[in-house]
C-alpha cells in the first residue's frame, strides 16, 4: 500500500509540474509584453517605430515589386531560350554540328 502510494503521488506530482510548465512558459510570455509596452513609451524609440511603421506598410508594394521583377526575369528566360533553340536548330540544319564541351 505504501507503494502505491507513492507511485500515485509521484505520478501526481509529475503532472502538476508539466501543467505547471505550461503556465510558466505562458507567463514568461505575458512578461515579455509588459516589457514591450514599457519601451513603447521611451521617447529615443520615436524614430525607431516610425521606421517599423513604415518598413510594415510598404510591403504590399515590395511584394508587387518582386512579382513584376520575377515576370520580367521569366520573360527574357523565355526570350534568350527561344533565341538559343533557334540558333541550334539553325546552326544544324545548314550541316554543322555543335561540339559538346566548348
Amino acid at each position: 500500500n505504501v507503494f502505491d502510494l507513492i507511485v500515485v503521488a509521484l505520478s501526481t506530482l509529475q503532472a502538476v509540474t508539466e501543467f505547471m510548465g505550461e503556465w510558466s512558459r505562458m507567463f514568461r510570455t505575458v512578461r515579455c509584453f509588459r516589457v514591450l509596452r514599457t519601451v513603447q513609451g521611451q521617447p529615443f524609440l520615436n524614430s525607431l517605430r516610425l521606421m517599423m511603421g513604415c518598413l510594415l506598410h510598404s510591403l504590399q508594394t515590395l511584394i508587387w515589386a518582386l512579382v513584376l521583377l520575377a515576370l520580367i526575369i521569366y520573360l527574357f528566360t523565355v526570350i534568350f531560350l527561344e533565341g538559343s533553340t533557334s540558333f541550334i536548330r539553325g546552326y544544324s540544319s545548314r550541316g554543322h554540328t555543335l561540339r559538346s564541351g566548348v
